[in-house]
């Protein structure tokens, strides 16, 4: 597992240049393209370490897990908005909080 993403302080500088590795045959070569954020340790980091990358990667984590919890909450047969809040303090609000 390799990725590369290059921390820079610069602005306007857009174009970064790949690494090449030896690969695991002799005489081959591996080039790994720098990306736009690399994941370290759960957290996502980005160029210029703004953590905007982070922030929409765990909105969009805790979305998934809302859509999820709006199943149980039907209007009809559902469950209270008691057990509702405390489902959501115990499964989005980590997600959100995490970093």
């Amino acid at each position: 597992k390799r990725e590369l993403c290059h921390f820079v302080a610069q602005k306007g500088t857009t174009t970064f240049p790949a690494i090449i590795l030896p690969g695991k045959i002799a005489g081959t070569e591996v080039a790994i393209a720098p990306k736009l954020s690399t994941r370290w340790l759960g957290f996502f980091f980005d160029a210029k370490l703004t953590f905007r990358s982070h922030v929409k990667e765990m909105v969009a984590r805790a979305e998934l897990v809302v859509n999820g919890i709006g199943m149980l909450a039907n209007t009809v047969r559902g469950l209270s908005q008691n057990h509702m809040r405390h489902i959501y303090m115990s499964c989005v609000l980590p997600v959100l909080t995490y970093g």
